[in-house]
């Protein structure tokens, strides 16, 4: 198939580039920072919680955005992933041997057990980042690069294929759209948008 072989050719690209240790530990980092979405949990309700305070208001667009954050993990993994049931590019034996374990071994990172389309990790990235984005904009300067890293992380430790990052990235994008439309909507009501406790 033309898109595994794409797959297969870029993750051959990334055993190529293992090796020097500091960039193998910052890829590790980088992707247990985005073990289930935890960092962009923290940093959405940090600033949910800032925004509160500050405004003594609650900031609708925002509460939505974080929301399909939670709807999106679960359509992106007991759903879609589920369905496809796609294995993980360090069980590819025929493609791969067993260099994306050895590799795994090396930086002391555990072997993933669901299955790999789409990315979680990409989808939570850019899904938060999105939404962060869409409600203050110099904070994507900050987002989008670390979304960015998490996801590279992904192919290059072997957990996932160039593919499953991009799908994963581009619905974390659709649902936090979907998120801030929503939010958007809620605020033109009269029951919220007249609420004097609801912010934008």
């Amino acid at each position: 198939m033309f898109f595994q072989q794409i797959d297969e050719a870029i993750s051959k690209a990334m055993l190529e580039i293992h090796g020097s240790d500091f960039i193998n530990h910052f890829f590790k980092f980088f992707t247990l920072l985005g073990e289930a979405g935890i960092i962009w949990i923290i940093s959405l309700v940090a600033l949910l919680t800032f925004t509160i305070i500050k405004k003594k208001k609650l900031p609708i667009v925002l509460l939505t955005s974080a929301i399909f954050v939670l709807f999106g993990w679960i359509f992106n993994d007991f759903f879609l992933k589920v369905v496809i049931h796609r294995v993980r590019p360090l069980y590819n034996d025929q493609a791969f041997g067993d260099s994306f374990r050895v590799f795994m071994d090396s930086i002391k990172y555990s072997y993933p057990t669901s299955y790999s389309f789409p990315s979680g990790h990409s989808f939570s990235s850019f899904n938060a980042a999105t939404g962060i984005t869409l409600y203050k904009k110099k904070l994507g300067f900050i987002a989008y690069p670390v979304a960015f890293i998490i996801a590279f992380s992904r192919i290059f430790i072997g957990a996932h294929y160039f593919t499953d990052v991009l799908v994963g990235s581009t619905l974390g994008v659709c649902f936090a759209l979907l998120g801030y439309f929503i939010g958007n909507v809620l605020l033109k009501t009269k029951k919220i948008g007249e609420w004097k406790y609801a912010t934008r």
